[in-house]
């Protein structure tokens, strides 16, 4: 299921004096150690595993990317959703992980899909973004792990689509808001 990147998570818990010993360079793109063993993916994500609960938590609170989207509110560009990707590739392969947590820092859990990426780019890189971010939603919404979304902030448009595709999603009341502007929800009468 890892063929074809450039690089690979460890299938086994590895401490940060092995992974300096292991990796002493950090290839683009992979996780690299934080002194206290947490993984960070790119600046946006990190992951720490402990006593069964792997908590992933989006992180970026500050600067932009090339294109003017704001890093802090975590919109799902390609950036994100390779981050996030391999920080999942690394809790299905540990055994000791019984459930998934997924967290935010800063305002935003999620501000939906990365419209000025969009913007930016044309033709097949659209086309291969969207396929990227349907199959990031159908691989949370089956994840072979429980999942909760650890809503922090707001989540919106495709932001709160992810959030609705985790099992469990909890949420302080005095921060944060959801929406979906362009979903329309109703009831089928028999």
């Amino acid at each position: 299921k890892l063929e074809g990147r450039s690089c690979t998570p460890f299938s086994r818990p590895i401490s940060p004096a092995m992974a300096v010993t292991t990796w002493p360079f950090t290839p683009r793109g992979c996780a690299s150690y934080a002194s206290d063993g947490e993984l960070n993916f790119e600046d946006e994500v990190t992951l720490r595993v402990s006593d069964g609960v792997a908590i992933v938590t989006f992180i970026a609170t500050s600067g932009e990317f090339p294109w003017g989207t704001k890093r802090e509110e975590h919109r799902w560009n390609p950036v994100l959703l390779r981050a996030f990707g391999r920080a999942l590739d690394i809790v299905e392969e540990r055994s000791e992980v019984e459930v998934l947590v997924v967290a935010n820092e800063g305002r935003f859990w999620s501000n939906g899909m990365d419209l000025k990426f969009m913007d930016a780019h044309q033709g097949p890189t659209l086309k291969d973004h969207g396929a990227k971010v349907n199959a990031l939603l159908a691989r949370v919404c089956c994840f072979p792990l429980p999942t909760v979304a650890a809503l922090g902030g707001h989540w919106c448009a495709l932001g709160g689509m992810m959030g609705l595709a985790f099992d469990y999603r909890i949420m302080a009341s005095d921060r944060g808001l959801t929406s979906a502007s362009s979903t329309r929800l109703f009831r089928l009468s028999s």
